[in-house]
């Protein structure tokens, strides 16, 4: 979405495209189609991260699973975009379209550069802000919208990195009883030729046989390294 909000403010022929109201007008809405579907694409991803992580919240300590709260308020309270971001998404779905305001400026050494905004007077029409309409207002006529993406997702991404980091040390246990339930199952599977640990190298040696049997090679044994008879 970062890629994309960028390459649209600073490639000219895309800002000529989004800021064109008269004459053909096809790539702009191409582009506009593009931004509602990678936005639409980012904020449930991000809805989903959220989602996803309260079930590894519960499998936490006690004292992690506090740590864990005051990460995410402290999360809140430096990006407050994420809660507006987080209902963005229903926004979307609910008008299939976002409400984008396109503008161009010339900058230094005439340089044409262009700015992609939400206006915020059409994004109040929509009733299920809840608390993220606040932030709405705050921000005036339009929410230029690229620069609260790429640091609420490093933040989200930090902050989610240390959940599983977090869960994989306090299920330690369970983790170690899980994979042996895995390398039992694999034993079955393969008739005891392997519990899986050593499946990177078995689909190497597979593909190399590939490569064998289409160059008129003798295949090998993945056990032996020997020639397979016929």
């Amino acid at each position: 979405m970062d890629q994309l909000l960028a390459s649209c403010e600073t490639d000219e022929e895309a800002i000529v495209a989004l800021t064109r109201n008269v004459g053909d007008r096809t790539a702009g809405e191409q582009l506009t189609r593009l931004l509602d579907q990678s936005l639409l694409a980012y904020v449930a991803g991000l809805v989903a991260v959220v989602d996803q992580s309260r079930p590894i919240v519960d499998l936490l300590s006690p004292a992690n699973q506090k740590a864990a709260a005051t990460r995410g308020a402290a999360l809140l309270a430096a990006h407050p975009e994420a809660v507006f971001l987080a209902k963005l998404r229903n926004y979307v779905l609910h008008y299939l379209a976002a409400p984008w305001q396109f503008t161009a400026t010339f900058g230094e050494g005439q340089a044409l550069r262009g700015e992609i905004s939400l206006e915020s007077e059409q994004l109040l029409e929509y009733d299920g802000w809840s608390t993220a309409k606040s932030y709405i207002r705050s921000a005036g006529p339009s929410i230029h919208i690229r620069p609260l993406i790429r640091p609420h997702f490093l933040a989200t991404a930090e902050h989610t990195n240390w959940l599983l980091n977090t869960a994989w040390h306090d299920c330690a246990s369970e983790i170690e009883q899980a994979n042996l339930l895995i390398m039992k199952r694999n034993l079955i599977l393969t008739g005891g030729a392997t519990d899986g640990h050593d499946w990177e190298a078995r689909v190497a040696h597979m593909q190399e046989n590939i490569r064998r049997k289409d160059a008129g090679e003798p295949q090998t044994d993945f056990n032996t390294g020997l020639p397979i008879s016929e």
